[in-house]
């Protein structure tokens, strides 16, 4: 409320959160955490069902910049357990349409698809260290 009142009295705001927004978020985590989970950047490997259902949480959640990678092909059985999918992504990348329907979501995210150019993930593609884990026990970037 507080921070509305400075904008309609001309004043700046003291942090750009998006009060209306996250107003549920501010009420159970607070502030700071909000501040805090607004300045995160995620890397997400894998967009099976369950890492759609994480990938729109992260997204609703507000971080800053959500990066998401899986260049296995969407298969029809996908369709059942991922809502990012549709029945024309059959064949292509999972991730091939993940940033067009995970923007939306959230204005205040920046949304990337990486490796999207049909190469794997390289060094320096994630902010930070990661294990790309899948059926095959995974692999280590550092």
């Amino acid at each position: 409320r507080r921070s509305a009142l400075r904008r309609l009295r001309g004043g700046a705001t003291a942090d750009p959160i998006d009060e209306k927004l996250y107003s549920r978020q501010l009420y159970v985590m607070g502030r700071a955490a909000q501040l805090s989970l607004g300045s995160a950047s995620v890397l997400l490997l894998g967009l099976t069902g369950l890492g759609a259902e994480v990938s729109k949480n992260l997204a609703l959640a507000g971080v800053a910049q959500l990066d998401v990678h899986d260049a296995e092909e969407a298969s029809l059985a996908d369709l059942s357990s991922s809502w990012l999918l549709k029945p024309e992504d059959v064949g292509t990348a999972r991730h091939a349409q993940a940033v067009d329907r995970l923007a939306p979501l959230n204005e205040h995210v920046r949304v990337r698809a990486l490796g999207g150019d049909g190469r794997p993930l390289a060094e320096g593609d994630g902010q930070a260290a990661c294990r790309l884990a899948g059926a095959d026990g995974g692999e280590w970037w550092e």
